[in-house]
């Protein structure tokens, strides 16, 4: 019974911790945002050796099936979890996608460009090239004349 309730007594303070703060703007939310991930580890560490101990907790003559007790504390758990866990590394996820999907429009530019500069510089070092075999050409041609008239 002890560990059940050290985990709705944990839980409860938490929420009354959280509601507060939203109430009265407290500046400890970065602490809480920080922290509670930990905090909810632990509770469920107190959840699951009560579900493990058959540990349920009883209100005098108020009898609580001892599953439904165990239900509600993993559906608790599970929520604080998500909320606190879950949910932030989804939204890291996201923005890591959207930081790989500019980097990668990014590469592709880059890839452009050099081909582009590849492209440009290899037609002028053609160009360069036909420019010489012209002239060498000429020059050929003009000693072939020179020969010729001699």
């Amino acid at each position: 019974m002890i560990y059940l309730t050290l985990f709705w007594i944990g839980l409860l303070f938490f929420f009354a911790i959280h509601i507060l703060t939203k109430i009265f703007k407290w500046k400890i939310e970065p602490f809480l945002d920080k922290y509670s991930l930990l905090y909810f580890i632990v509770l469920s560490a107190f959840a699951f050796i009560a579900i493990v101990t058959k540990d349920p907790i009883s209100f005098g003559t108020i009898i609580v099936p001892t599953e439904i007790q165990w239900l509600i504390t993993l559906i608790a758990t599970g929520f604080g979890l998500w909320k606190y866990y879950l949910n932030p590394l989804k939204e890291r996820v996201i923005k890591i996608e959207k930081e790989v999907f500019v980097t990668q429009a990014d590469i592709n530019s880059m890839k452009q460009d050099i081909h582009f500069i590849k492209e440009t510089f290899v037609t002028q070092a053609d160009m360069n090239a036909v420019k010489q075999d012209v002239q060498f050409i000429k020059e050929i041609l003009i000693a072939n004349k020179t020969k010729h008239i001699g």
